[in-house]
């Protein structure tokens, strides 16, 4: 038997053939679906573009100071947002109207939200 430290998961032993469950895998999401594709594509786009902003700003600090201290500073003030209000932000954002919650964040998804109203 194979034992967890809460409950006993399976017994080995009246398993019968192991058969595999046929799961998508994200490779085979990705060439079946083009509009999931060009999505992923954007926001992987996205993400990467935000992480060469936060280095390039993080060296350009280092760069110009050269003090370590002064590049640390300026990565946690980039956070300190985001670790102070987050677990506010995400409980009210779990209370409210989930068409009117997004978009004010940033103006540009803002105005497109206002443009295009959820039906």
């Amino acid at each position: 038997m194979i034992v967890n430290s809460l409950m006993v998961v399976a017994d080995l032993t009246t398993l019968g053939p192991v058969t595999a469950v046929a799961t998508p895998g994200i490779l085979r999401v990705l060439s079946d679906r083009t509009e999931f594709r060009w999505l992923w594509l954007g926001n992987l786009i996205s993400v990467c573009g935000g992480w060469f902003s936060a280095v390039a700003v993080f060296a350009m600090v280092y760069h110009h100071t050269g003090a370590g201290l002064a590049a640390g500073a300026t990565l946690a003030l980039r956070y300190l947002p985001g670790v102070l209000v987050g677990g506010f932000a995400g409980v009210l954002a779990d209370r409210m109207d989930r068409r009117n919650a997004h978009g004010g964040d940033r103006p540009g998804p803002g105005r497109c939200r206002r443009r295009f109203p959820a039906r």
